[in-house]
């Protein structure tokens, strides 16, 4: 979603959840939320891309977290 302009700056934030299902019997083994991942460059679309590579970071960033469960 878009945010502020400042000084020929432009903000863009993305909120996602990660959930991750045990198919075999439908429960969720688990779940994040990340709220306001901001992004910033010189115009909406721009930072909103910003921010989307920012959202992937986190995600790069939890996968062993995610993992570690599911390897037990």
């Amino acid at each position: 979603r878009k945010g502020a302009q400042v000084y020929n700056l432009y903000s863009a934030f993305v909120d996602m959840t990660i959930s991750v299902m045990d198919l075999r019997n439908g429960n969720e083994i688990y779940k994040q939320a990340f709220n306001n991942i901001k992004g910033i460059q010189l115009d909406f679309e721009k930072a909103g891309i910003t921010a989307l590579q920012a959202a992937g970071k986190k995600v790069e960033q939890i996968v062993p977290e995610i993992i570690k469960p599911l390897q037990q």
